[in-house]
Order: structure tokens, then C-alpha cells, then sequence
């Protein structure tokens, strides 16, 4: 995964919710864009959770991103 397309779920307007599943099984719940840090230089990012935890992963071990889906408006 690179850095602008991580990055463009974090920037999508409107934001909607994804979750990063990684190589060693871990998955990331991301539900406000400043939950996550993306370095472009160094191919890194910092997940922020619940309870002050905290995250480090390389991009190439993102395996894929899922956004839940979009909300229907009622018509």
C-alpha cells in the first residue's frame, strides 16, 4: 500500500469509516481521520485506539482497507 492511497481514505470527504487489515492478522479500526498518521518519507503510520493504544505498521503490511459502506438516504 502507498502513502497517497492510505492517504485518501484518510482525506475522502465525506470521511467514512475503513478498517486496515494487516500481514500478521492485526486489523485497525479507523473511524475519524485523526485516528491515523501516515508518513509519506518513511512508508510508516501510527494508529491511535481506544484506551491509548497505539499502533506501528509499515504500508507494505497492509494486506487490504475495507470502508463500511455508505449510509442510504431514505427516499
Amino acid at each position: 500500500m502507498t502513502a497517497e492511497k492510505l492517504l485518501g481514505f484518510v482525506r475522502a470527504v465525506p470521511f467514512r469509516p475503513f478498517t486496515i487489515y494487516l500481514g500478521d492478522g492485526r486489523s485497525l479500526v479507523v473511524p475519524h481521520p485523526e485516528i491515523l498518521l501516515v508518513s509519506k518519507d518513511l512508508e510508516l503510520a501510527t494508529w491511535h485506539g481506544p484506551d491509548e493504544e497505539t499502533e506501528g505498521f509499515a504500508l507494505d503490511e497492509v494486506l487490504k482497507v475495507v470502508r463500511k459502506p455508505a449510509k442510504r438516504r431514505p427516499q
